[in-house]
């Protein structure tokens, strides 16, 4: 009976595996384990009941003004959405100075296997390569084992790396050791030390608090929004020594004080241009006070080049010495369009050159200001011992659009006290339009008429109402008149070329 039996058994143990299946438990069991190691085999298939996992593709090291590509790849693909959240993070490397900073949420598509998010170096340093991190964080439906990567950029001014731009990169050419391009700031931008030497802020926007430049040198701030500030738009402390400064194309409003201010540090900077901006809206805290200005600098030597500038007061206020040439100012708020001040000495031999502008305005005098005497030009010279050796006023046109004495007058177009009279003072070649008097500059003792052409009528420009253009018109009585200029700008405010001292130069910033 037992040898029955095993024979029986060992019939069946032999039967090949073929024949098993006709067991109903067993034929299940092997075609599952099949169908589970044949999804195996295909990666990019979904397998019901395998979590997807999540890998890092990046470049660890890029260049300055690269821009490095962050992408997340899965080993399968997924049925559901995989999604993750991204933000960069400072290393030695500071977001704004050497990075852009990036953040975010990345989507991994039902059906894709992969995404990607840029992230763009500026500049490094030029004490080495520096660093910055990307870290991701709440990953839904994936497994990521590494939540963090450092990136670094490599030392730009090392050998074999370009360190200086030309035009034809984008950038002003000169040597940059930081660049910031393309940020906002909502709580202003501070450059404090020999640390932000050779800086260019460009494209960017500036807002919640002033852009404060303190002991920097060669510092080129172009095409920026500074605005909506409570203090000043931009802010040159006193302390320590910044030298070469480029002020340039920028817009510039809503400031609670003046939209440019420049204090007087103990090293006198050599070298400080402020071209082409537009300001307007300043001095938003101190409604109708002239003491809050659109520029405002004590530092020697500055020039002030083809600025517009609007709904400011004492609008282009100098300290020291300078050149203010072809800009454009109206709707003075309170006293005066371009004024010079002499709270601040000028060094010996200096001149201040006021020529090209177009200064058009009510003039008004402002509340609490006690000096009523004010003019669009104003040179409030106190002594002479420290005022520039020399004042040129040439070539502006300057429009009073008063009717009526607001009680505070007399107004006039040009405007001066103190000790000018002992200064060389040239005033020629001006095209000057006062409605209520017959005086256009408060000078008794010298000859204000030489080369200059006055009216009390709105007449004879280009259009007489806004939008005002005081561009002549063929009959206006100033063409001609500024035939004894001894020296004169050598374009008009449109770069149109003036005929020289010996041709008969039409008076006002615009030559016919």
């Amino acid at each position: 009976m037992i040898r029955n039996f095993t024979k029986v058994l060992h019939k069946q143990s032999a039967r090949p595996l073929w024949r098993s299946l006709s067991y109903p438990w067993l034929a299940l069991v092997l075609l599952v384990g099949l169908g589970l190691f044949g999804c195996r085999l295909f990666k990019g298939s979904s397998t019901p009941g395998f979590r997807p996992t999540l890998s890092w593709s990046y470049s660890a090291t890029v260049r300055a003004r690269e821009t490095a590509t962050i992408q997340f790849t899965l080993d399968q693909v997924s049925s559901q959405a995989v999604t993750l959240d991204y933000t960069t993070a400072d290393g030695s490397g500071i977001a704004g100075r050497h990075y852009t900073a990036t953040s975010g949420r990345l989507t991994i598509a039902p059906g894709s296997r992969a995404a990607s998010f840029p992230v763009k170096a500026l500049l490094s340093s030029t004490s080495g390569a520096v660093s910055f991190k990307i870290k991701v964080s709440n990953v839904t439906n994936a497994d990521l084992f590494s939540a963090e990567k450092t990136i670094s950029i490599e030392d730009h001014f090392a050998a074999g790396n370009v360190g200086r731009y030309a035009s034809s990169d984008g950038y002003p050419a000169g040597v940059w050791d930081n660049i910031i391009d393309g940020q906002t700031f909502t709580a202003g931008l501070t450059l404090d030390g020999a640390a932000w030497n050779n800086t260019l802020v460009i494209n960017s926007r500036i807002s919640g608090d002033r852009l404060k430049i303190n002991n920097v040198q060669n510092v080129y701030i172009k095409n920026n929004d500074i605005f909506d500030v409570p203090g000043p738009g931009i802010y040159f402390s006193g302390a320590g020594a910044t030298d070469d400064i480029i002020i340039e194309g920028n817009h510039i409003y809503n400031t609670g004080d003046d939209g440019i201010h420049m204090f007087r540090a103990a090293a006198l900077p050599t070298d400080v241009r402020i071209i082409n901006n537009e300001i307007h809206h300043t001095g938003l805290n101190h409604p109708l006070d002239p003491l809050y200005h659109g520029i405002y600098v004590m530092v020697p030597g500055v020039w002030v080049e083809n600025n517009l500038i609007y709904n400011s007061s004492d609008v282009i206020s100098i300290r020291s010495s300078g050149t203010v040439v072809r800009n454009v100012i109206y709707n003075i708020d309170a006293g005066s369009g371009i004024v010079y001040f002499n709270n601040h000495p000028a060094p010996a031999g200096s001149t201040f050159t006021i020529e090209n502008n177009l200064v058009y305005s009510v003039v008004a005098n402002g509340v609490g200001y006690s000096n009523t005497n004010r003019g669009l030009i104003a040179l409030l010279t106190g002594g002479a011992s420290t005022i520039p050796d020399t004042f040129n006023v040439r070539f502006n046109t300057v429009v009073m659009l008063n009717q009526t004495y607001d009680g505070n007058g007399p107004y006039y177009p040009v405007f001066s006290q103190g000790g000018i009279s002992a200064k060389t003072y040239n005033f020629y070649g001006n095209l000057l339009v006062n409605p209520l008097t017959t005086t256009y500059h408060t000078f008794a003792t010298m000859d204000y008429n030489f080369g200059n052409s006055t009216s009390q009528v709105l007449t004879h420009f280009q259009n007489t109402e806004a939008p005002y253009d005081f561009h002549l018109t063929v009959s206006h009585p100033a063409i001609n008149t500024a035939f004894g200029a001894s020296s004169n700008p050598a374009t008009d405010r449109d770069g149109t070329a003036r005929p020289g001292t010996g041709g008969r130069m039409s008076s006002g910033a615009y030559q016919y």
